[in-house]
């Protein structure tokens, strides 16, 4: 074999291997994202949604491949040890929990605050969303850090 040949063979080989491994990790990658659960979760606040009640819109979004089935909603308190489950949040969809949903949708569940509101808003770490399987997400740690409710009758700050 021609020594030219042998010397351009010598680095292609070991190229094309390279190649081929990092494709293999890249679909190995793929196939392990796409089998994943995925759901975010956001919370933010609303004002005049029905009549001049304010209130809180926790909104799921799932970012899964496959449909999800959404069996709880609610907040969990600092220490994650108590939460406080909304039992009958209204949907904007106006269905009621569970609820399937399909991939790339979104729920959003309003939590009205009132003056019968036994949530201590000073004590809520994040909003979470519970699945049927079992798998639970969380969200909105930002909002309740920047402490937009004040303590005082949930007055917006």
């Amino acid at each position: 074999m021609d020594p030219n040949i042998k010397a351009v063979l010598d680095y292609v080989t070991p190229g094309v291997a390279v190649l081929g491994a990092g494709l293999g990790v890249l679909n190995t990658w793929r196939s392990w994202s796409q089998d994943r659960v995925r759901l975010r979760v956001g919370v933010s606040c609303g004002e005049g949604l029905i009549g001049n009640d304010r209130a809180l819109l926790v909104n799921a979004v799932n970012l899964s491949t496959f449909d999800l089935t959404v069996t709880h909603i609610g907040f969990h308190l600092l220490g994650r040890q108590r939460h406080c489950q909304i039992f009958r949040p209204l949907l904007t969809s106006g269905e009621n929990l569970p609820i399937c949903l399909k991939p790339r949708t979104a729920l959003t569940a309003i939590h009205h605050l009132g003056a019968g509101d036994q949530v201590p808003w000073d004590q809520v770490e994040c909003a979470y969303v519970l699945t049927a399987c079992g798998l639970e997400f969380c969200g909105g740690r930002a909002f309740f850090k920047k402490d937009h409710l004040s303590l005082a009758g949930s007055q917006w700050q």
